[in-house]
């Protein structure tokens, strides 16, 4: 049988970032989709451990947008880049009692 895939809520949190973001100017979302998996390699700027999201790195890709609320589902980040982006508004609240001690924006 197949690998077991990424959990339903990281694929439902990403999906839901990637449509806050307004414009992609190099397509570096363009592989985020419903029919793939961010853990088996196939979402670029994602990172797991497992079939967790541990990171998200999104620095450097020119996104325009606001920052969605939906990075607080993912529950065991640990790092998250978002500089030399257009993202409008404020970093959403987010829980931090779910998220693990170490998580880091950069």
């Amino acid at each position: 049988p197949p690998p077991p895939g990424t959990k339903y809520g990281d694929i439902t949190a990403l999906l839901r970032i990637k449509a806050d973001i307004e414009e992609d100017p190099t397509g570096a979302l363009d592989q985020w989709g419903p029919l793939s998996d961010p853990c088996h390699g196939q979402w670029p700027h994602v990172v797991c451990n497992g079939l967790d999201v541990i990171g998200l790195f999104l620095g450097d890709l020119g996104l325009k947008g606001s920052i969605s609320p939906a990075i607080g589902d993912l529950i065991d980040l640990e790092t998250v880049e978002l500089h030399n982006n257009t993202f409008s508004g404020n970093l959403p609240p987010l829980p931090f009692t779910n998220f693990r001690s170490n998580l880091k924006f950069v």
